[in-house]
């Protein structure tokens, strides 16, 4: 054989391995090759379903004993003057019209550090 021959037989079989797939058991069961195989052909085999149970009921939170649940008074109203109450502290008349009933007020008669706080009927 030539010299000439043997580049061409050399450069042929370097151009049919490049253009031949790597694994060429993945042509023979008919899957692409972007496929990845684990195990033999068939139907996928079932896996166990994990068992799924309801979470337990919580226990409802009790609300907190603090003083501010548990011992603000509510004021008196006035008669006859709607808006206005007595404080349950030191009975003066306060303007509450722009509260709603049950809204927790400050009274202002108190400093800021001594603040008491009452609820409107």
């Amino acid at each position: 054989m030539k010299t000439g021959h043997r580049r061409r037989l050399g450069l042929a079989i370097i151009v049919a391995a490049a253009l031949t797939p790597c694994c060429s058991w993945i042509g023979a069961n008919n899957h692409s090759p972007n496929t990845l195989l684990v195990g033999p052909p068939g139907p996928p085999a079932k896996l166990p379903t994990p068992e799924i149970k309801p979470p337990a009921p919580q226990p409802k939170p009790e609300p907190p004993a603090g003083p501010e649940h548990t011992s603000v008074p509510t004021a008196k109203p006035v008669p006859g003057k709607d808006g206005y109450v007595f404080s349950p502290f030191n009975n003066k008349l306060i303007d509450v019209k722009d509260f709603k009933s049950g809204a927790l007020v400050s009274d202002p008669r108190f400093q800021l550090s001594e603040r008491k706080f009452f609820r409107v009927p």
